[in-house]
């Protein structure tokens, strides 16, 4: 399962909503979660690069931001 969440990357038309839904679905099976900045880094190699960046920052956020800033900034994009 950690192999799998690991590899998740975001489908090229598919919305962040959905792509979140898949992401917390896997790790939801994962039953001794990993540390929550490895799960933010799971999540940043996902997104295409031009969001990535957005999420990737200096300060440590937790994954729930970066889930709601990933969606903010594809409404902006759209």
């Amino acid at each position: 399962m950690l192999l799998e969440l690991a590899r998740i990357k975001i489908k090229e038309n598919e919305k962040f909503k959905e792509f979140n839904q898949r992401f917390i679905t896997l790790l939801n099976k994962i039953p001794d979660k990993p540390p929550e900045a490895i799960l933010i880094e799971y999540y940043t190699v996902a997104l295409p690069l031009i969001v990535a960046m957005f999420v990737k920052r200096k300060e440590v956020r937790t994954l729930e931001e970066n889930f709601e800033e990933a969606i903010q900034i594809e409404k902006d994009l759209a």
